[in-house]
């Protein structure tokens, strides 16, 4: 009897370590964000197109990426149809937002940010351009740096109207 209450404590144990469904772990990720935020893909009604997704570490960042003097989140989602990978930046004043990524093609980033390693907050003033760019870019205020680890690297900013990719060195 003993042996098969230890069985059954086992097999429950694994069941319930990897059985962390899709939709809970998106929960994990939506109670995890900023109070203002918890939800935001539903305020936004783009639940049924995105989900949230974990994809990149931290799946948020925070900053004032459009200059209006209020932070704003990016967050990283994922297309639930194609499964493209990207993020959504959410303009905190204004709830207004931008997709980058997640089926939303953005200069040589193309539409599914899967093959990025790392994403961070980009505060330097200027923009030193890579290959194929031509001229240095003076910032306003913060922007997202985007890295395929020893490969390739740019930087993503608001030029006042839209959001722009710009490979780096």
């Amino acid at each position: 009897m003993n042996k098969v209450l230890t069985l059954l404590f086992i097999i429950l144990s694994f069941h319930f370590a990897i059985g962390q469904t899709e939709d809970y772990k998106v929960y994990l990720l939506e109670q995890s964000l900023p109070s203002d935020y918890s939800g935001i893909l539903k305020d936004l009604n783009l639940d049924t197109k995105y989900e949230l997704s974990g994809f990149m570490n931290p799946f948020y960042l925070v900053g004032d990426f459009n200059g209006d003097q209020i932070e704003d989140i990016a967050i990283t989602i994922k297309e639930i149809d194609s499964g493209k990978l990207g993020f959504i930046i959410i303009d905190s004043k204004l709830k207004e937002y931008n997709i980058i990524g997640a089926g939303q093609s953005i200069g040589n980033g193309g539409d599914d940010f899967s093959w990025l390693d790392i994403w961070k907050i980009y505060d330097k003033d200027i923009i030193e351009p890579g290959v194929g760019e031509s001229e240095t870019i003076i910032l306003k205020n913060k922007a997202i740096y985007v890295i395929k680890a020893e490969s390739a690297s740019a930087v993503i900013y608001w030029t006042g109207k839209e959001y722009k990719w710009v490979s780096t060195r």
